[in-house]
This record gives structure tokens, sequence and C-alpha cells, in this order.
């Protein structure tokens, strides 16, 4: 299968890309999960 010049192929996101995304989301569990304690309340453990 040959890439002509007006074909136009799926971007494929790079590995840094899910990485970023898997340390954001970290980053934001680990500020809830901080602030739930904090606060002394209630929160949902997802195992």
């Amino acid at each position: 299968m040959a890439v002509r010049p007006g074909d136009v192929m799926a971007p494929v996101p790079e590995p840094e890309t899910y990485a970023m995304l898997l340390l954001g989301l970290g980053v934001v569990c680990a500020i809830s999960r901080r602030r739930s304690r904090a606060h002394g309340s209630l929160a949902i453990q997802v195992i």
C-alpha cells in the first residue's frame, strides 16, 4: 500500500502523550485524595 500526496493518515499519539495523560490523572487523584482526608469526609474508594 503506497502513500500518495493527497492521502490522509490517521494521527497516532506518541507514547509521551499517554504518559502525560496518566501523570495528570495521577496528580488529580492525589489532590482529591489529600483533600478528602484533610476534611475528614467519606470518599468512595475504587479498588
